[in-house]
C-alpha cells in the first residue's frame, strides 16, 4: 500500500492500493476467477475500474458511503478513487470473478469508438458517476458470466487472436452494464430489512465521522435494539461500529498526511481525533510510523 494519495482533483479517503497499480500499468486488463477467502480486507482504492460478479456465497461491499449485499448474480462496478472493502465469513464458500482495467486503456477505446457526449469511463461510472450495483437475471448472470471466463482463458495464454478477443469480450461486458444503468429493475431489487438498516447506519457513519461519535448516538439514531444493531454490524462488516468509525478516520488521516497541507494537530483534530495521544497510538500501530514520519515519507523526505 503506498503512503501516498493519487495526483487527482478528487478527494477520497483511503489506503491508495499501488500494487494493483503497478499491476495494471504493465498489464492493463486482468480478470480472475476466485474461489479462496477474501485477502484484501481494509478500505482501499485504486486508479482502475474493478468489475466485481459474485457466482456464489454471500457477503457485502462498502463502497463509497454505501454498503452492497453481495450474493450470486450481483455486479458491482467500483469507479477509480472510491474507497471499497469486501467482507464475507472466513469459513464460507465465496466464488466471484474480479475484473480490473486500467484508465488509460479504456480511454483508448475512445479513439476508435468516440460516444457523442460522453466517454466509456463515464458511460460505465453511471450517471452519478459512482458506478453501480446491480442484480442480475437469469439471462443477464450466464452472460456475464460466460464473458468473464472467455476473458480469464484469453488473458492465461498469448496467441495471434488474444487482443481481438480481450477487446470483443469487454466491449459486449461494457454494453450489458451500460443496459443495466438504464434499466431500473437490474438497481432496485427489494433489499431485506437488515441491508436496508445496515446501509443507513454507514451512510449515517461516513456523513457523522468527524463528530465524537458513540455508541448511543447510533442506537438513538436508528431504533433498534442495542444488542441487535452491535450483532448485526460485526456479522456484515467483520468490524465493530467504533472499529470501523477509527479505520475511517485513520484513512482521512493518510490523505491529509500525504498531501501536506495541515500540521499532524489539524489532521487528528479535522479526522474526529479530540486525544492526540489516542491519535498517535492508533496511527502508528496501523502504519508502523508516526504521523509526522508518514507526511514525510509521503513527501519523499523520508526514505522507506
Amino acid at each position: 500500500m503506498s503512503l501516498a494519495t493519487p495526483n487527482s482533483q478528487t478527494s477520497p479517503s483511503y489506503v491508495w492500493d499501488d500494487v494493483t497499480d503497478r499491476f495494471l500499468a504493465d498489464y492493463p486488463v486482468h480478470c480472475a476467477k476466485r474461489t479462496n477467502s477474501i485477502q484484501q480486507r481494509v478500505m482501499h482504492a485504486h486508479r482502475g475500474f474493478e468489475f466485481y460478479l459474485c457466482t456464489k456465497g454471500s457477503g457485502t461491499l462498502f463502497c463509497g458511503n454505501r454498503m452492497y449485499p453481495l450474493h450470486e448474480g450481483t455486479l458491482t462496478v467500483i469507479p477509480p478513487h472510491v474507497v471499497h472493502r469486501p467482507y464475507t465469513d472466513r469459513n464460507a464458500a465465496f466464488h466471484r470473478y474480479v475484473l480490473s482495467v486500467d484508465v488509460p486503456y479504456m480511454e483508448s477505446l475512445d479513439a476508435v469508438c468516440a460516444s457523442p457526449g460522453a466517454g466509456i469511463t463515464q458511460l460505465l461510472a453511471g450517471p452519478d458517476g459512482d458506478g453501480g450495483h446491480f442484480y442480475l437475471n437469469h439471462a443477464q448472470f450466464d452472460r456475464a458470466t460466460t464473458l468473464l471466463a472467455t476473458l480469464v482463458e484469453a488473458l492465461a495464454h498469448d496467441g495471434p487472436l488474444k487482443q481481438w478477443i480481450q477487446l470483443s469480450t469487454l466491449s459486449e461486458l461494457f454494453v450489458l452494464i451500460m443496459g443495466l444503468h438504464h434499466a431500473p429493475q437490474s438497481t432496485e431489487r427489494d433489499k431485506s430489512a437488515e441491508d436496508s438498516l445496515l446501509g443507513d447506519v454507514l451512510e449515517y457513519l461516513v456523513a457523522n465521522y468527524r463528530e465524537n461519535i458513540q455508541i448511543e448516538d447510533v442506537t438513538k439514531r436508528f431504533p433498534v435494539s442495542r444488542s441487535y444493531l452491535l450483532r448485526l454490524f460485526k456479522e456484515k462488516t467483520g468490524d465493530t461500529i467504533m472499529r470501523f468509525v477509527a479505520e475511517y478516520r485513520l484513512n482521512e488521516a493518510r490523505r491529509l498526511l500525504a498531501a501536506g497541507t495541515l500540521s499532524v494537530t489539524e489532521v487528528a483534530s479535522r479526522v474526529g481525533f479530540g486525544d492526540l495521544s489516542h491519535f498517535f497510538g492508533l496511527f502508528k500501530k496501523a502504519t508502523g510510523l508516526t504521523p509526522k514520519q508518514y507526511r514525510d515519507r509521503a513527501s519523499g523526505r523520508l526514505s522507506k
